[in-house]
C-alpha cells in the first residue's frame, strides 16, 4: 500500500541575519515603536514635556509638582514657619536665614513623594537650623580678643560711678539755687526743660536780648563755682 503525499507545501528556511548584525540580538523580541525610540534616546537628552517645558530626563512630571508645590508653600506659610522656628531654636534671624536657605535648596528636584508639604518644609528648615548651630563653636574663650561677646559686657554704672554722679549733681543743684532768681529760671528754661528762646522768653516775660544776657551770665557763675570744688 502507498503512503499519500502531502499536500501542504514545505516551509521555507528562516532569513539570515544581516552580517552587520548582532546575531544574538537577532532572535530577541522587538519593541514598541514608543519604546524602542525612548530606548534609543541618549540619556543626557532632554525631555520636551506636552505643555512645552523642558525638563531633565531624571526629572519627572511628578517632582517637579512636589518642587513648586513646596515652594509656594513656604511662600504662603513664611509667617508661621518662622514663628514656630523661633520659639523651637529661640532665635529670629537663625530662623530667617534657614528658610532662605530652604528655599535655596528646594529649587533642585525632590527624590520621593511628598504627602505633607508642610511637615516637610518644617523639617527640612530643622535640619538646616541644627546643621547651622553644629557648625559654629560650642565654647568661647575670654581671653580671645577677637571674640565678639557684646552680650557679656555690663554697661550699667557701678557703685563707684553711681556715688559720683549723685556727688555731682548735688553741687550743681548748690550752685544753681545760689543764682539769682531771673538767671535761675532762664537756665533751667533752656537747658534743663529744652524751651526754645523765643517760648523761654514769652514764658518769663521777658525780650530776646534779655534772655540771652541772662542764660550767659548764668553760665558764667556755673563755671566759675564748679572750678572752685
Amino acid at each position: 500500500m502507498m503512503t499519500p503525499l502531502s499536500s501542504a507545501r514545505p516551509r521555507p528556511a528562516p532569513a539570515l541575519p544581516p552580517p552587520w548584525l548582532d546575531v544574538d540580538a537577532w532572535h530577541l523580541p522587538r519593541l514598541p515603536l514608543r519604546q524602542a525610540r525612548q530606548a534609543e534616546r541618549p540619556h543626557d537628552e532632554a525631555v520636551h514635556s506636552p505643555d512645552g517645558t523642558v525638563r531633565p530626563p531624571d526629572e519627572s512630571p511628578r517632582r517637579v509638582d512636589d518642587t513648586a508645590r513646596l515652594r509656594e508653600h513656604l511662600s504662603g506659610s513664611y509667617a508661621a514657619l518662622h514663628g514656630r522656628l523661633l520659639r523651637r531654636f529661640r532665635c529670629a534671624d537663625l530662623a530667617h536665614e534657614c528658610l532662605h536657605e530652604t528655599w535655596l535648596r528646594l529649587q533642585r528636584p525632590v527624590l520621593a513623594e511628598v504627602r505633607e508639604a508642610d511637615a516637610y518644609v518644617f523639617r527640612m528648615a530643622c535640619h538646616v537650623a541644627i546643621d547651622r548651630l553644629r557648625g559654629q563653636p560650642s565654647c568661647l574663650s575670654l581671653d580671645d580678643p577677637a571674640a565678639a561677646l557684646p552680650e557679656l559686657v555690663d554697661h550699667t554704672p557701678g557703685p563707684q560711678a553711681v556715688t559720683e554722679g549723685r556727688s555731682a549733681l548735688a553741687a550743681l543743684s548748690r550752685i544753681v539755687d545760689q543764682l539769682p532768681r531771673r538767671q535761675r529760671a532762664v537756665l533751667i528754661a533752656l537747658r534743663v526743660e529744652g524751651r526754645s528762646r523765643a517760648d523761654a522768653a514769652e514764658w518769663l516775660g521777658m525780650s530776646l536780648r534779655s534772655v540771652d544776657t541772662a542764660l550767659r551770665q548764668a553760665l558764667r557763675h556755673c563755671e566759675q563755682a564748679a572750678a572752685l570744688i
